[in-house]
């Protein structure tokens, strides 16, 4: 792999995964305001989330086993597919908290789709100088994602409400 080719696939990895976290943590990032718009509990909202984190971490193992069997782009472009329509589905749901969990449960584990195949795939592309550069690219763009939500999210709030923050991680 060509210096220029490396450098290409990083910036590709961390796009996905910058990508992942931004459609992982939207609603964390307006549990508030959907707590307050739905007149929901704290309880029945913080549950959404703590179903996402469970199926999350469950689906870390399923996908760790099901990526060294197939390919990971496939198991890739599946999470970024659900994780698209459980983000622009979610406004739709509207107080119905069951359907919330359950779809927001979905979410979590498409998200497990993300990071074990993106790291089977840089330690198969790349050497171990660029998979280094690699993880920390990853990762430093999650970090910017998440920042940038949560920067973008009161704005969204404030111009059409917690909706909006969905159709724009979703879209």
């Amino acid at each position: 792999v060509s210096a220029k080719s490396a450098r290409a696939f990083i910036l590709l990895c961390a796009i996905v995964y910058f990508t992942s976290y931004l459609t992982r943590n939207s609603y964390n990032a307006v549990i508030s305001e959907i707590t307050t718009a739905l007149g929901t509990t704290a309880d029945e909202t913080g549950l959404i989330g703590t179903c996402a984190f469970l199926t999350y971490g469950i689906g870390q193992i399923i996908c760790g086993i099901i990526g060294d069997k197939i390919s990971p782009r496939y198991l890739i472009l599946s999470g970024i597919g659900a994780t698209t329509v459980c983000n622009i589905v979610m406004p739709f749901l509207n107080g119905r908290i069951v359907l919330m969990t359950v779809l927001w449960g979905i979410n979590g584990f498409a998200q497990a789709m993300f990071w074990p195949p993106l790291v089977r795939m840089m330690a198969e592309h790349l050497s171990k100088d660029e998979y280094n550069r690699a993880v920390v690219s990853v990762t430093t763009a999650s970090s910017i994602g998440n920042i940038l939500l949560y920067l973008v999210s009161p704005l969204c709030i404030s111009l059409s409400g917690w909706q909006l923050v969905f159709y724009i991680t979703g879209s």
